[in-house]
């Protein structure tokens, strides 16, 4: 009985000192980062799990594998060099304006807000690390490096616009080596992923996002020949 006893005090110890941790307060999430954690847990159930009706279902990846139109796939190839990586890199073109991929759409109307919001492109970084505020951060892959895209989403119009851009479940992917490859954005939980964002802007308002993309240290990235193209819905469009 006493062994039981000791045993049971000292669970409920070690239970307590989890709580209690080492005097460090756990960091307290705002009401806008609980909201984006809950909007991206409801995303990611959304796009994996197409059988909702029968509960969670054992994620296959050549299930749900996005597979372009026959006329993009003839048109593009995948890298030999790089077909088991994770971030696909295609050849391609550089072109913003390639008609392969279909017709071309802009960055507000590849998040699903073409009338409301002015999606603008504002340069790159290339670094080992990316971070946003006290909470995230990521790193580049061993033999890899941040290509950090960034952007200003406006509100253009004299209205609160709620913005989503989950619901369109974009990827976008950005061309490398000046147009010869593309490489997919990585996903993320930052609270100002373009691809995920998710909030409300007054009129005029504006705020700033990125995309992150794993670029290998063999590869070129140069703003001159940078463009981007987006899959939505297993469908591939370039972007202006």
């Amino acid at each position: 009985m006493k062994k039981k006893s000791a045993i049971f005090l000292v669970l409920s110890m070690s239970i307590a000192f989890l709580f209690c941790g080492c005097g460090t307060p756990m960091y307290e999430l705002t009401a806008e980062e609980e909201e984006l954690i809950v909007q991206y847990s409801a995303y990611a159930l959304g796009r994996f799990n197409t059988y909702q009706k029968d509960g969670m279902q054992y994620y296959n990846k050549e299930l749900y594998e996005v597979k372009p139109p026959e006329s993009v796939l003839e048109s593009t190839k995948e890298d030999p060099e790089n077909d088991s990586e994770q971030n696909t890199l295609a050849e391609g073109t550089g072109n913003s304006g390639n008609t392969a991929y279909g017709n071309a759409i802009s960055f507000s109307d590849a998040i699903g807000y073409k009338s409301e919001l002015k999606v603008s492109y504002q340069g790159f970084d290339l670094s080992g690390n990316y971070k946003e505020g006290n909470y995230f951060s990521i790193d580049a892959k061993p033999g890899y490096q941040l290509c950090v895209a960034k952007f200003e989403i406006k509100n253009i119009t004299d209205k609160k616009v709620e913005v989503n851009a989950m619901e369109q479940s974009p990827t976008f992917r950005l061309s490398i080596d000046g147009g010869k490859s593309w490489v997919n954005e990585d996903a993320t939980l930052l609270v100002y992923d373009l691809s995920t964002y998710y909030g409300t802007l007054d009129p005029s308002d504006s705020v700033e996002c990125v995309l992150l993309f794993q670029i290998p240290e063999g590869k070129s990235v140069n703003n001159g020949d940078v463009s981007f193209s987006v899959v939505i819905k297993g469908t591939i469009y370039s972007i202006y």
